[in-house]
């Protein structure tokens, strides 16, 4: 299977010649052996209105500055929602538990157990075995975790298996009569 790679800037100005041209997005796609849905993409999110013509440029200094923040926003950005998980964790609180009283006690916010077991682990450097960079909150969690785990795959191993198992109905005649001991 062929590993995604990101549009470059050369394929961006492609795009534009193409839309210059007034190419269709599966002629495009064809030419630049793509998906016709990832060139969809690239124009919707990178069709400004007020300018109302593709630019290849901008498209790639957005992406460009995109891949740099990736995985580095704030976790938790409201204040007060920051505020009421580190309380509620400090009473011994869990993620769930938190994120079930927030929309109860407080309807007009909502916050999901994972983004708060994100905004948790977000606080080290070097996958939670390096210096904490904020408040230490993984003590405050019920199961005491240094790292979380990734899951090894999307599907479930076959484990368990007995190598070269024989079928009950290939057993010998002698095992059925339960005369040996074992048997």
């Amino acid at each position: 299977m062929k590993q995604y790679q990101q549009l470059g800037i050369e394929e961006r100005e492609k795009i534009q010649l193409g839309r210059w041209a007034k190419k269709s997005v599966r002629t495009i796609a064809e030419e630049l052996g793509r998906s016709p849905s990832t060139i969809s993409r690239e124009l919707n999110r990178n069709f400004p209105l007020e300018h109302k013509v593709y630019a290849p440029r901008l498209a790639q200094t957005r992406a460009s500055t995109t891949v740099m923040i990736r995985g580095k926003r704030p976790r938790l950005k409201n204040s007060f929602i920051r505020r009421y998980v580190i309380a509620k964790l400090k009473d011994d609180f869990s993620p769930e538990q938190i994120s079930g009283r927030l929309t109860d006690e407080h309807p007009e916010y909502s916050i999901s157990p994972e983004a708060i077991y994100q905004f948790i682990y977000a606080q080290y450097v070097r996958d939670g075995f390096g210096e904490c960079i904020g408040l230490d909150l993984r003590k405050y969690l019920k199961r005491k975790h240094k790292v979380r785990k990734p899951k090894d795959l999307p599907f479930p191993k076959e484990t368990g298996k007995i190598p070269d198992t024989v079928s009950i109905l290939e057993r010998p005649e002698i095992v059925g009569q339960r005369v040996r001991i074992g048997d």
